[in-house]
This record gives structure tokens, C-alpha cells and sequence, in this order.
């Protein structure tokens, strides 16, 4: 395996996702951090069968419920989609309770057991959500 890619983009918008749900903030900063935590593996296409194809560096909040991930791909082929253009990082939610929310017809995520990042080619988490930088 060659070199790895170092790669930044957002996740979440803090808006209703394209299933309408929206991901409390609170849910963000906790699942976050235990992402980290746990070593911070991104997975590709949500599949927890494969191994990650890289790993979080850091995380930052851009204001409430949208995020910066900056990474590290190692997997060769995931590097090549990345460079397309066509990635963009996603969040897993493991058992997500949902509320009935004004603005968010598909819910409001108030608690989840974990979550997990993926990077995923379209449909996005969100247009915003597409890599915006690689090198």
C-alpha cells in the first residue's frame, strides 16, 4: 500500500439530511468524541465487514449540528474516489431514538447508542458534505 491521503470535509449541515431527519448537536459532540476515542476508524460505504479505509485525525465544530473531519485514507482505491471528487463523509447512527420535530419531517435524533463516519460516494449527508480538500 502507497502513501496515505490526508483529507478534510464536513459532515452533517446542521440541517434535515435527504431522509429529513436532523441530528441534535448534543448527539454530534457525544458521538464524536467517542468516535475518537475508539481510534477513529472511517469506514467506506457504512460497511462494517470491510476494515476502515483510514482513520479521524480531528474534528471541529462549525456551528451547531455541521462538523470538520480531517482524515487519513490509507486504502489505495478509496484514495482514487476521493480524488474524483465524488466522496464525501456520512454519519452511521447505531439504534438512533427519534422525536417528532417541527422542521425535520423525518424526526429529530435526540440519543443514539453510537456513531460511526464513513466516507461514501452520492447520494451525500448533504451536499455540503462532499471532501473539500486532498493531498
Amino acid at each position: 500500500m502507497g502513501e496515505s491521503m490526508r483529507i478534510v470535509g464536513k459532515i452533517g449541515s446542521g440541517d434535515p439530511d435527504q431522509d429529513g431527519q436532523l441530528i441534535d448537536d448534543a448527539v454530534w459532540e457525544e458521538g464524536l468524541a467517542d468516535w475518537m476515542a475508539k481510534g477513529a476508524p472511517i469506514r467506506w460505504q457504512h460497511n462494517p465487514a470491510m476494515p476502515p479505509v483510514g482513520v479521524g485525525e480531528s474534528y471541529r465544530r462549525l456551528r451547531a449540528g455541521e462538523y470538520e473531519i480531517v482524515g487519513r485514507i490509507i486504502d489505495e482505491q478509496v484514495q482514487h474516489v476521493v480524488a474524483t471528487g465524488e466522496a464525501g463523509f456520512a454519519p452511521g447512527l447505531l439504534t438512533p431514538l427519534l422525536i417528532s420535530a417541527g422542521g425535520a419531517p423525518g424526526g429529530r435524533v435526540t440519543h443514539c447508542r453510537a456513531l460511526t463516519v464513513s466516507l461514501i460516494s452520492p447520494p451525500y449527508y448533504g451536499p455540503a458534505a462532499r471532501v473539500s480538500d486532498s493531498e
